[in-house]
């Protein structure tokens, strides 16, 4: 969300700030990994075919967000609300992996 509050003289804290956001990534990829991996059966003999799935899942996901962004960005003509529309996203993956792990 502080996306949503830098403007154009801002270039410095922006490029900190996709520093910051694609170390995150990187942890959060290999987290959801493993944790994917903790949800397989144990009695499963194929896990390729569930990280196929997984795979699958991510990048339709990744296309998604993206299109998302863009045509909020070519709606509003800013992409402070296109920031706003992925930081929804991630409040609600946030809220339904907090389900399922609290199930």
């Amino acid at each position: 969300t502080s996306a949503y509050f830098m403007d154009e003289g801002m270039l410095v804290q922006f490029y900190i700030l996709g520093v910051f956001v694609g170390m995150m990534m990187g942890a959060i990829q290999s987290m959801s990994r493993s944790t994917y991996a903790k949800f397989i059966p144990m009695e499963t003999k194929d896990h390729a075919s569930y990280f196929s799935f997984f795979e699958t899942v991510e990048k339709f996901s990744i296309s998604i967000g993206a299109l998302v962004y863009a045509l909020i960005n070519q709606i509003t003509k800013t992409q402070q609300a296109s920031a706003l529309a992925l930081a929804f996203f991630f409040v609600i993956g946030f809220l339904l992996i907090r389900k399922i792990i609290l199930k």
